[in-house]
């Protein structure tokens, strides 16, 4: 029997493979990710902590394909923490 999400996590989700598509089709794969994590802000039903799980999530599986050395944000801040400061 398949599980079934329930509704939030069924959101992340999708919100993490929109972006995903997103950053592999771009030269700038970070420019997409903060295009999607500004986007997401921008909506009501986004709080910060989902939002931070989307970010999370695409920064690890972007990190494969991604020499932090290319990354302007290494220093460890994320992009969600301007979100919510």
């Amino acid at each position: 029997m398949p599980t079934v999400l329930d509704p939030t996590a069924a959101k992340i989700n999708k919100a993490i493979r929109n972006c995903l598509n997103r950053c592999y089709v771009t030269a700038n794969p970070l420019d997409a990710l903060a295009d999607c994590v500004a986007e997401l802000g921008a909506q009501p039903e986004w709080t910060v902590p989902e939002i931070a799980q989307v970010e999370g999530a695409v920064r690890r599986m972007l990190g494969a394909m991604l020499d932090d050395s290319d990354n302007p944000d290494a220093d460890g801040d994320t992009l969600t923490e301007e979100l919510s400061g």
